[in-house]
């Protein structure tokens, strides 16, 4: 067993706290894991790191649905996971869902695409809910694919994995996070297309 000393010679922020637990080794992951056992919804983790007056550490934010969606009234933009603004080829992203990501309308609902960034490098993860906005289980990984387009023309495929209640990619999302992402999705014979611009 070990112990942890704190020297806070000036108080700490619970969001501190935690972002320090997160640096020195606290699985980001699982502590989302643990947090859904709550039950609540109309929130998502935001977990990065940064750099200021030359202190370089984890940044740790709880952010809710209704602030992405009062930030989207007033802007026209929202942010997703990765602090990156998405502007939208065929505006048929029109709001940010539960997890900070853009909101995908499909002909069986909506696909919420998010990056997840509480492991460095961050990946990819998709969220469903059918045309009533209930959450449902994810589609097959097999029926997903995702592409990334770089501006200079550099490209990335993704595949997914099954997790409790969304897909995740299989592989990282690489920095910078500068790119075109298109959304495939298969249902029978057909397949959807869909495009986000992340810059």
């Amino acid at each position: 067993m070990k112990t942890l000393y704190l020297d806070i010679f000036s108080g700490i922020s619970g969001d501190m706290f935690i972002g320090a637990l997160i640096d020195l080794g606290l699985d980001a992951k699982r502590l989302e894991q643990e947090l859904e056992k709550l039950g609540l919804e109309g929130y998502h983790l935001h977990v990065t790191r940064g750099r200021k007056a030359s202190i370089e550490g984890v940044k740790f934010d709880v952010h809710l649905a209704h602030e992405h969606d009062h930030e989207h009234e007033h802007t026209g933009k929202g942010t997703d996971l990765g602090g990156h603004s998405p502007h939208h080829h065929d505006h048929e992203h029109e709001h940010q869902g539960p997890h900070g990501g853009q909101m995908v309308k499909t002909s069986k609902g909506e696909v919420e695409l998010s990056v997840f960034e509480a492991n460095v490098p961050p990946r990819f993860r998709l969220y469903f809910r059918d045309l009533k906005g209930k959450k449902v289980p994810p589609a097959a990984p097999a029926a997903v694919r995702l592409e990334t387009v770089r501006p200079d023309g550099a490209h990335q495929s993704f595949k997914f994995k099954p997790q409790d209640d969304f897909l995740e990619a299989t592989r990282e999302l690489p920095e910078p996070h500068e790119f075109t992402a298109i959304l495939k999705l298969k249902s029978g014979n057909q397949t959807e297309t869909h495009q986000i611009d992340f810059v």
